[in-house]
C-alpha cells in the first residue's frame, strides 16, 4: 500500500532518522551523556546557573524553533488551518486577549504564569509518553493493556508528584524554565498543601512510579519485546526521572539540586531537541521540507515571530507599573508556552490517521499540498521572522557587553535595549556601578533609579543605598533614603548577609544613628569572620568610625 509515494510496510523499521540520532536526540541519551560534562564545567567555572547570554542563546537556538515547528504544523497548510481552526484561530485570539488583560490585572497575570508552571511538567511527560508508545508500536509491540497502563501511570504520577511539591505551602520549587528576567507584581499562586501531607504522599507516589515502571516492563517482556525494543523507553523514563521525579522528591525534603546541569532550562533544551527531532521527520514524510536544515530555518523564523512580535506590539502600551524586566517578560513567556501547549495537544494524537501513517508506519501523507499561491505573503512573513531573530541577538550581544567593563560599549547596550523595549536591570546597574566608581554620582544615581523603575532588584537597591550613605555631601534626606533602601535590601537577603548589614550600618551612621550603626556593623563583622564573606579588616575599620560617632565617607 502506498501514500504520497511512500511504501507503508506491514511492520515498519523501529527508527525515524536512524538508531544513533534517535537514541541521542529522541530517547534522551544525549541529555544523559551531557550531565557529567556540564557538572564538570559548572564546578570548574563555579556556575550554579546559566549566564544570561547563554540562557538567551540556548533559547534562541532550541526553544524558539520548537515553538515554530508547531506553528508550521498548524498554519502552513490550508487543510490543517481548517482542521484545527478552533485552537489555531479562536484559541489563539483568546490567549492573546488574556495576555492583554493580564497586563492590567496582576492576579490574572499571576494565574496565567501559575497555569504555565503547573502544566509544563505534564507537557514534557506527555511528550515522553507519546514517544515511548511510538517507539514500541513502530517495532510491532502490542502496547494495549498492561504496557500502556503501566507507562501512562508512571508518567502521570511523575507529574502529580511535581505538582504536589510545587503547590506545597512555603515551597519555592519550580520545575519549568522561567524567563531570564525577574518579575514584580506577578507571583506563582500556590494552594498551600501542608508540608506534612507532602512528606506523607511523596514516598507513596514514588513507590507507585517505580511499581508502574516495573509492571510496564514485565508486560513488555510478555508481549515479546527484547532489550533493543525496551531501550528507548527505558532512556525516556530515566530522563523523566531526572527532569522531575528526583528533583521533586529532593525538594519535598528541603534539598535542591544546584548547577547548570540540573537547571530547568537544560531539561527544556532536551525537550525542545526531542520535539524538533520528531517534527522534522513528520515534515519530511508529510510532503513538507525533506531536509532538516530548511525545516529548522523555517521553524526558527516562525518561532521568532510568536515570541517577539507580541512583545514589540504591546510594550508601548504597558502601564508605568510594568516593564519588560519587571514582569512583562514572565507573562509573555507563560502565554507563548500556553499557546504552544494547546496547539501541541490538538495536533499530535497517535490515533489520528495522518499522524499514525507517518509516525507509526513510516508512511507518507496523501493530502495534496497547497497550491502555489500567496508567495508574496509568505515571503513577507519570512522576512518579518528574520527581522525578529535580530531582537534576541541584540539581547545576547548586549548582555555580554555588560560583562566586558567597557563603559562606552555598555552605554550603547543600554540604549539599544531601550530601543527594542527590553531594558535589563543588570545592564543598567553595571553602567551605574561604573559611573559611581568614577565619581559621577549624578549619572550613577539616575541610572540606578532608572533600573529600579523597571524592577526592585536587591543588588541595585543595595548599591544605591551605599552610594547615598557614603557621599560626603549627603543631605539628611539622602541619609534617610539610604536607611530605607538598606533596610529593603536586608529584608530581601535576610539578616545574615554581611554586605547588606555593612550597607545598613553605613546608612545608619550617615543619618546620625551611631548606636544602630555600631550594633549592625558588629553583626556584619561577626558574620564575615564566621562565613569568610567580606573583608573583616575593612569592616573593623568602619566599626571604629561608628564608635567614634563618625560616618564612613569615600569622597
Amino acid at each position: 500500500m502506498t501514500a504520497a509515494g511512500y511504501t507503508i510496510p506491514s511492520r515498519s523499521p523501529g527508527w525515524l532518522h536512524g538508531a544513533a540520532s534517535d537514541l541521542l536526540l529522541g530517547a534522551g541519551l544525549g541529555y544523559l551523556l551531557s550531565l557529567p560534562l556540564l557538572v564538570a564545567i559548572g564546578a570548574a567555572l563555579r556556575l550554579d546557573r546559566w549566564p544570561l547570554e547563554a540562557t538567551l542563546a540556548l533559547g534562541l537556538i532550541f526553544s524558539t524553533p520548537h515553538y515554530g515547528a508547531t506553528l508550521l504544523r498548524v498554519y502552513q497548510r490550508r487543510e490543517d488551518r481548517r482542521r484545527y481552526a478552533l485552537f489555531a484561530v479562536h484559541g489563539s485570539l483568546a490567549l492573546f486577549a488574556l495576555l492583554v488583560a493580564g497586563i492590567r490585572l496582576p492576579q490574572l497575570g499571576s494565574l496565567l504564569i501559575t497555569v504555565y508552571l503547573a502544566w509544563s511538567p505534564w507537557h514534557f511527560a506527555g511528550q515522553n509518553y507519546g514517544i515511548s508508545l511510538m517507539f514500541l508500536r513502530r517495532r510491532g509491540i502490542d502496547v494495549d493493556g498492561g504496557v500502556r497502563r503501566g507507562l501512562y501511570v508512571a508518567f502521570l504520577v511523575s507529574f502529580v508528584l511535581t505538582l504536589l511539591v510545587f503547590q506545597t505551602q512555603g515551597s519555592s520549587a519550580s520545575f519549568a524554565p522561567d524567563p531570564v528576567s525577574g518579575g514584580e507584581g506577578y507571583r506563582p499562586l500556590r494552594i498551600g498543601v501542608p508540608i506534612g501531607w507532602t512528606l506523607t504522599l511523596a514516598p507513596l507516589l514514588l513507590l507507585i512510579f517505580v511499581a508502574s515502571i516495573g509492571a510496564a516492563l514485565v508486560s513488555l517482556r510478555r508481549a515479546g519485546a527484547g532489550l533493543r525494543d525496551c531501550g528507548p523507553v527505558v532512556l525516556l523514563l530515566v530522563s523523566q526521572s531526572l527532569w522531575f521525579v528526583v528533583p521533586a522528591t529532593a525538594a519535598a525534603y528541603g534539598h535542591f539540586f544546584e548547577g547548570i546541569a540540573f537547571t530547568a532550562i537544560w531539561s527544556s533544551i532536551a525537550h525542545s531537541v526531542q520535539y524538533l527531532w520528531v517534527t522534522s521527520y513528520y515534515a519530511a514524510r508529510s510532503g513538507g521540507e525533506k531536509r532538516v536544515a530548511p525545516f529548522y530555518l523555517q521553524a526558527l523564523l516562525a518561532g521568532s515571530l510568536i515570541t517577539v512580535v507580541p512583545g514589540l506590539a504591546l510594550t508601548p502600551f504597558l502601564p508605568d507599573t510594568l516593564s519588560w524586566s519587571g514582569g512583562f517578560a514572565m507573562l509573555l513567556f507563560a502565554v507563548v508556552n500556553l499557546h504552544h501547549f494547546v496547539l501541541d495537544g490538538a495536533i499530535w494524537k497517535l490515533r489520528e490517521g495522518r499522524v499514525a501513517r507517518v509516525l507509526l508506519r513510516s508512511g507518507g501523507d496523501d493530502a495534496p499540498p497547497d497550491p502555489d499561491r500567496g508567495r508574496g505573503v509568505r515571503a513577507l512573513v519570512w522576512a518579518l521572522g528574520a527581522a525578529c531573530v535580530a531582537v534576541p541577538l541584540i539581547e545576547i550581544y548586549d548582555s555580554h557587553s555588560a560583562r566586558t567593563g567597557d563603559e562606552a560599549r555598555i552605554g550603547s547596550a543600554v540604549e539599544r535595549l531601550a530601543w527594542i523595549g527590553r531594558e535589563r536591570v543588570s545592564v543598567l546597574g553595571t553602567l551605574a556601578d561604573l559611573r559611581a566608581a568614577e565619581g559621577d554620582q549624578a549619572g550613577a544615581e539616575a541610572l540606578y533609579r532608572r533600573a529600579l523603575s523597571l524592577r526592585r532588584d536587591p543588588a541595585v537597591v543595595n548599591n544605591l543605598a551605599w552610594m547615598l550613605a557614603v557621599d560626603d555631601d549627603a543631605t539628611p534626606e539622602q541619609a534617610a533614603e539610604a536607611v530605607s533602601l538598606a533596610e529593603e535590601t536586608l529584608d530581601h537577603y535576610g539578616s545574615d548577609d554581611p554586605e547588606a548589614l555593612d550597607t545598613l550600618a553605613a546608612a545608619y551612621a550617615a543619618a546620625g544613628r551611631f548606636t544602630d550603626a555600631q550594633r549592625t556593623a558588629e553583626r556584619a563583622l561577626a558574620l564575615a569572620k564566621a562565613s569568610g564573606a567580606g573583608d573583616p579588616g575593612v569592616l573593623r575599620s568602619r566599626l571604629a568610625l561608628y564608635r567614634a560617632h563618625r560616618p564612613y565617607r569615600v569622597h
